[in-house]
């Protein structure tokens, strides 16, 4: 909406009456990350009361960790968008934290102000816009900005919050979800510099990495896998054979054998479209998620069908998981007016999820990474309560929640070993998401 915002007095006023749209576009004169920055901040200050990215300490704390690294972020990187370095989405991040700053310390007005000068006088800049309207130049602005937030971090990340140590040299790598395939191998999603984007394995006991299959996953990286029948079901986007721009999003099926050696070639599952977050029902058949307008629905897909389970009222869902030894008994990890939790469901009274409450809530945060001990008593969760992702065990005998972790920036998606004596997870740590 910014971008209509065109005064008459300056250039694009001038050029206005010939062609509005090339006056409109003086705006884009302004670096990528100012235009995301405000975007974020509207979202998370002027929408709904604690919504949004700027609320979101995933998203947070990632920008955290890196400016508080050795080699952080100068302003022309934070405002800049990133086509070939980590993280590709740090003018989201990074525009967002300069822009709540500046909002903050020099006004409200601030943001419109340098917009209407750079529409008036595209050609000299957005320093020179901010020189004009706050008397320092983007150098001074930014070491009065870097000193506030190192300030804001001391104050804010107690010193004895933990930073694990990597299992193995990261390389700026991105890790995601990884699941134990036996006592001793870890399955996880990696993409990077020097790594090609697909699934890898880690060996425990011989700190060795091999290369499973090479491909993508959607966003939520959410896969299933069960080890004795040597099955793994994940989701990806397939570009459309006629319509440019235009991605399906479907479930591929992988089969293995007990040295992991790939038994069938990589696979379309059902061949039907906009599924992800697939969950092991059968060897022959996954429950799903499937886009639906604006929300999820809850699919079961088999090779040559598809049933449609649960479409919810009110509510979208994240993810479901089936119960370890059960074959009717659902979990579902849902969000409900802004609120993200765990409803415990059985397959024949999934037409309760719209009247019932969740029967896993957070006061004061949302619930993420939902996995179960192989005895079905303990379940595992990511949970963002205190300002950082951090792992709780639910124990469903005394109906407690316990804290596991006390991370400084985030640790997340973590699953049990099958023995469950041992626990993988990923953390944030600067530019990297870590196994």
């Amino acid at each position: 909406l910014h971008l209509n915002n065109i005064p008459t007095f300056g250039i694009s006023g001038l050029i206005r009456p010939f062609s509005p749209d090339v006056a409109r576009s003086m705006h884009f004169t302004a670096p990528l990350g100012l235009h995301e920055g405000i975007a974020v901040f509207h979202e998370s200050h002027y929408q709904y009361t604690q919504s949004g990215r700027g609320n979101h300490p995933y998203f947070t704390n990632r920008y955290a960790s890196i400016f508080n690294s050795s080699d952080p972020l100068r302003l022309s990187q934070v405002l800049s968008g990133s086509s070939y370095t980590y993280p590709f989405e740090r003018h989201y991040m990074g525009g967002y934290s300069f822009i709540h700053w500046l909002q903050y310390e020099y006004g409200m007005d601030i943001t419109k102000n340098t917009i209407e000068f750079l529409s008036r006088w595209p050609y000299l800049g957005y320093g020179a816009a901010l020189r004009y309207h706050t008397g320092k130049w983007p150098g001074s602005l930014y070491q009065q900005y870097a000193s506030h937030k190192r300030d804001l971090y001391h104050s804010r990340f107690d010193p004895l919050t933990h930073i694990y140590e990597p299992v193995f040299e990261n390389r700026s790598e991105i890790h995601r979800r990884p699941v134990w395939l036996n006592n001793h191998t870890i399955l996880y999603h990696a993409s990077g510099y020097q790594t090609r984007p697909g699934f890898y394995l880690f060996d425990v006991n011989k700190n060795l990495i091999s290369p499973f299959i090479e491909t993508t996953s959607v966003e939520d990286f959410i896969i299933d896998t069960d080890s004795e029948s040597g099955i793994l079901f994940y989701s990806r986007y397939h570009r459309h054979l006629y319509y440019h721009n235009h991605f399906r999003m479907r479930i591929h099926k992988v089969m293995f054998d007990h040295d992991f050696n790939i038994r069938s070639s990589d696979r379309f599952f059902g061949n039907k479209d906009r599924i992800h977050a697939p969950a092991v029902f059968s060897d022959d058949c996954v429950l799903a998620l499937q886009n639906h307008s604006e929300n999820n629905i809850l699919v079961k897909v088999c090779d040559a069908s598809l049933d449609t389970l649960l479409i919810p009222e009110t509510g979208y869902l994240v993810q479901v998981f089936m119960k370890p030894g059960s074959d009717t008994e659902l979990s579902m990890l849902a969000n409900r007016n802004g609120h993200q939790g765990i409803w415990f469901i059985s397959l024949d009274e999934l037409n309760t999820f719209d009247t019932s409450n969740p029967d896993i809530m957070m006061s004061d945060g949302s619930i993420y990474d939902t996995h179960w001990h192989k005895n079905g008593r303990i379940l595992l969760f990511s949970s963002d309560m205190n300002g950082a992702m951090n792992l709780y065990e639910y124990h469903s005998n005394n109906n407690r929640v316990y804290q596991l972790t006390d991370h400084r920036y985030g640790i997340m998606e973590g699953s049990f070993s099958p023995c469950g004596s041992k626990i993988s997870a990923v953390q944030i740590n600067e530019n990297r998401i870590e196994l």
